[in-house]
């Protein structure tokens, strides 16, 4: 999953690209926090900014994952800016679902909703080293490449 560099459009790839479009509108802001959900489900990718559902196209779902968010495919594209509480899960999430876990900009304790995978970026970890421990049930965690840093900073 990568994000264009002017906020607009949203890549989904395993085997084959869906893009997902913002629009101008709806485009992510630089130095905003934004909470951003995809959920597939019955062939269909449905994406939600801070909540509300943007934008659909064909679901794309992974069949393993190797590397998430923050990452285009041959390692070209790269997102420039902070990232907290990423997650997967087995089972498509209903909006109602991901209005609560968006709270209004608040981050939640995810663990209620049974994550398989859950990096909390930071929070749960020693705030040094390169790895960032998978909080969720599958204990995957992850290696943190090209020099990106801990922080415990969290949106107001």
């Amino acid at each position: 999953t990568y994000l264009t560099n002017n906020g607009q459009t949203v890549y989904l790839y395993d085997g084959a690209v869906t893009a997902l479009t913002l629009g101008a509108t709806h485009a992510i802001t630089a130095g905003v926090w934004t909470h951003i959900a995809i959920v597939g489900s019955g062939g269909t990718a449905t994406l939600y900014k801070d909540g509300v559902i943007r934008a659909t196209g064909t679901d794309r779902t992974p069949t393993g994952v190797t590397r998430f968010a923050g990452d285009s495919v041959g390692g070209t594209r790269f997102v420039n800016g902070l990232m907290d509480e990423v997650a997967y899960w087995d089972s498509a999430l209903s909006a109602s679902q991901i209005v609560e876990i968006y709270n209004n900009g608040s981050p939640i304790n995810l663990s209620s909703y049974n994550p398989v995978n859950w990096w909390r970026m930071g929070d749960n970890d020693i705030d040094t080293g390169t790895t960032i421990t998978d909080q969720g049930s599958a204990g995957n965690d992850g290696t943190l490449t090209n020099g990106p840093t801990f922080s415990t900073t969290v949106p107001s």
